[in-house]
């Protein structure tokens, strides 16, 4: 950049360098609640889940349901989670064989295991340990 003055007869100038950087802001992780927590579902039956999602830089949200047992479908903040396709899961299997386990929910790497009344966790825990550490 070039700064000229002059008094109508002579002129003086000075130059100057600006270098414009563009500042990059970091992505933000968006941010995702669960409001279906704990559900109970009965075998062969199916429940609706949902959940609240954010971005906190105002980014485009892509959501993806997954189960490891059962079967989950859904789009954006809402999902379905069928228990029937529970039968035939070799892990779902294992835990509903435990004596005590009333029923299962599985998205991902979540699993939640619920008792029947009456049962005890003191012997239920044990076993659903064991069976996951056998996979």
């Amino acid at each position: 950049m070039i700064v000229t003055v002059s008094d109508g007869e002579l002129s003086a100038s000075c130059s100057s360098t600006v270098t414009v950087v563009e500042v990059v802001k970091p992505n933000t992780a968006p941010k995702i609640e669960c409001l279906t927590t704990t559900v109970d579902v009965a075998s062969g039956g199916s429940i609706e889940l949902k959940t609240r999602a954010s971005d906190p830089d105002g980014d485009r949200l892509a959501t993806t349901w997954s189960s490891t047992g059962g079967s989950v479908s859904g789009s954006g903040e809402s999902g379905t989670f069928n228990a029937a396709a529970a039968k035939g899961c070799p892990l779902a299997e294992k835990l509903f064989a435990i004596p005590g386990v009333s029923s299962l929910l599985l998205l991902g790497d979540f699993i939640t295991v619920n008792k029947t009344a009456g049962s005890d966790w003191g012997e239920i825990t044990p076993r659903v340990k064991a069976v996951l550490a056998k996979g």
